[in-house]
């Protein structure tokens, strides 16, 4: 499952990144896609090679020839932005893409305007692929699990429900997905909510170290009275411990059990943080600390510190994704149930990556047919 999810993610985040010429070009498209998954599945073999090593060993590996393919076929589309810069806000041959705004912004930044062609290639593509490995990599994890929890519930638990809500939306919408009517689907909301609490991207997420040479202090907030001060001093780090909030049974009923419709009644929007549901991230500032996450326990409390509220950018854009993908799905494809495969537990932020090698059982959807019943 996880294969095919993720080549067709890559073509998705292709044709928003640098176009449709690309979206139609294997050797763009399945580099890109073991680009995203090599640097997960490489990252866990470079943490346990001894760090003097890894200037050695890490350009050998294939996530190094990945980079440098990529770059000699987006080479000249980004050599020929470069020469003749289009105005902000246009787009050559009117395909809205990232890539001229990408150059755009390079060339607005510091030091980049006067700088050689080379270091302006490097500012552009390394921006790119950035940008490639954080979209097509969360994308795929997230649709995997969403589709992971889907095949592993009988049709009428889950996905029969979805479908109807969202055939009605449709239809109400003069049969085309806006922003407003992939706002009113309250079942699919809630389903791709639930797995993402029970899957996150990270089970710590948030890094952060403290920059204040006197360090900082957290005082218990509302609701945490009797736990003591915590002192993190310079040089302290901090991680979100995302996993242990969404387990919590004070925050949420049976947190153990999936419950796909558990947020449908919630008003908050499933690309809002709060302090109960943090998958796109959320978290605290505090000043020059650069703390944007931090959550510590003391005497078996939580303390939470909202100073200031941060999260994923790209968000908004991977619901869309997400949503319409598992539209489609349901739309055009039928399945049989399954035991749900178990998670990866890999130990890269302590990712709950899908198990990349289940197999599933689904066929293209015929109405009037049985599912389970063999043509």
């Amino acid at each position: 499952m996880h294969p095919s999810t993720l080549s067709a993610i890559g073509r998705i985040i292709t044709r928003i990144l640098v176009g449709a010429k690309y979206t139609t070009l294997p050797a763009w498209t399945s580099t890109l896609a073991g680009f995203a998954n090599g640097i997960i599945i490489q990252s866990f073999l470079l943490r346990k090679i001894p760090r003097l090593f890894l200037p050695l060993i890490a350009p050998l590996l294939n996530t190094s020839r990945r980079v440098a393919k990529l770059r000699a076929l987006i080479l000249p589309d980004v050599r020929a932005l470069i020469e003749t810069p289009p105005t902000p806000g246009t787009y050559p041959g009117g395909e809205p893409t990232v890539l001229p705004m990408m150059v755009n912004y390079v060339l607005s930044r510091p030091g980049y305007a006067e700088a050689p062609e080379s270091t302006v290639l490097n500012g552009v593509i390394g921006r790119l692929l950035d940008l490639s490995f954080a979209a097509v990599d969360t994308t795929t994890i997230t649709l995997t699990h969403c589709i992971h929890d889907l095949v592993s519930h009988p049709p009428t638990m889950y996905a029969d429900p979805i479908l109807t809500q969202a055939r009605s939306v449709l239809a109400s919408h003069n049969g085309i997905w806006t922003t407003q009517a992939l706002s009113a689907l309250p079942l699919l909301d809630s389903f791709i909510k639930e797995s993402q609490r029970l899957h996150p991207i990270g089970q710590l997420l948030s890094q952060r170290k403290v920059l204040d040479p006197a360090g900082v202090t957290l005082q218990p907030t509302q609701g945490f009275e009797g736990a003591k001060p915590v002192h993190l001093p310079y040089g302290a780090v901090t991680q979100m411990p995302l996993h242990g909030i969404h387990m919590d049974a004070g925050v949420y009923e049976e947190p153990k059990q999936f419950k796909g419709f558990r947020f449908a009644e919630d008003k908050v929007p499933s690309s809002q943080p709060s302090d109960r549901f943090m998958s796109f991230g959320h978290g605290m500032c505090s000043r020059s600390v650069q703390l944007v996450s931090l959550y510590s326990f003391e005497g078996g409390q939580l303390l939470m510190i909202p100073l200031g509220k941060h999260a994923c950018p790209g968000r908004h854009l991977a619901l869309v994704v997400v949503k319409l993908f598992l539209l489609e799905f349901l739309e055009r494809f039928e399945f049989r149930e399954v035991e749900r495969p178990r998670d990866w537990q890999l130990g890269f932020m302590f990712n709950a990556v899908p198990d990349m090698k289940t197999n599933v059982w689904i066929r293209p959807r015929k109405e009037g047919r049985e599912v389970g019943v063999e043509a």
